[in-house]
């Protein structure tokens, strides 16, 4: 295992927030327990799933010192709830999410709305429990009449 390279921790941009789209959605279709559905039905839910997070959220990423535009781990967390983490795998087994959930107010954050197989062993070893119930949470409908 080579060392970690030197890392900055920051809010993520809007270059940043591409990469982050996309490789939750990725991770969480490949290793995550969704649902088995058509590509299409998947994509529209869970891309309406991110971007309420997104929105909701703070989305902090930490990135190389040396190449500040490669993102090497990145999370999502809105208050008591950590929507999701996500660490490029030639980054993991260094800490760096863990680097992540402490910058985040790590005391605060007591569960994680997205279970995925390489996440049970990281939730489990900063204590959250999982509850998905806030992702389906809907919207108030308009009262036109």
């Amino acid at each position: 295992m080579t060392d970690a390279p030197a890392l900055s921790i920051r809010t993520a941009t809007t270059d940043d927030l591409k990469f982050v789209r996309g490789s939750w959605f990725e991770s969480f279709k490949q290793g995550g327990y969704a649902p088995q559905v058509a590509f299409p039905i998947y994509r529209e839910g869970q891309d309406a799933i991110i971007e309420r997070c997104l929105a909701a959220g703070r989305t902090l990423v930490a990135f190389s010192t040396a190449v500040p535009d490669e993102v090497c781990s990145w999370l999502c967390v809105e208050g008591a709830r950590l929507h999701y983490v996500y660490t490029k795998l030639v980054y993991r087994r260094h800490g760096i999410a863990l680097q992540l959930v402490y910058a985040s107010n790590f005391n605060v954050i007591s569960e994680h709305t997205h279970d995925t197989r390489v996440g049970r062993s990281f939730t489990a070893r900063i204590g959250t429990k999982f509850n998905p119930y806030p992702l389906y949470q809907l919207k108030p409908r308009s009262t036109r009449r």
